[in-house]
């Protein structure tokens, strides 16, 4: 899946598969009201002027990055537990939340 730069706004969770894709400069925010999934060895990319520094996750419920995920963007977990999978990495982002942050064997740049 390719977006372009806006605000998607989903009822459901967010469950990110294989490759998910930004293409262009500008800001994009993820909202769920539900959770922020991704399944072991998913990878989200940037291109074409999308940068890390424009992407901004908010799920209401928890977020899980699955084992040896690449994971691009800030996510802003409110009050729910975010957990980084085995061997994921956050590259340049950050993770906040009110609640726990749980990591392992993880790697995060900024």
């Amino acid at each position: 899946m390719t977006l372009t730069p806006g605000v998607y706004c989903y009822a459901g969770a967010i469950s990110i598969t294989g490759t998910f894709t930004m293409s262009g400069p500008g800001v994009y925010i993820f909202r769920t009201s539900s959770t922020l999934n991704t399944t072991a060895n998913s990878i989200v990319a940037l291109t074409n002027g999308a940068t890390y520094d424009s992407v901004f996750w908010v799920p209401v419920g928890p977020t899980t990055l699955g084992a040896n995920s690449v994971f691009k963007g800030t996510i802003l977990g409110k009050a729910a537990a975010i957990t980084l999978g085995d061997g994921a990495s956050l590259l340049n982002g950050r993770v906040l939340t009110g609640a726990a942050a749980t990591l392992a064997n993880n790697k995060i740049t900024k």
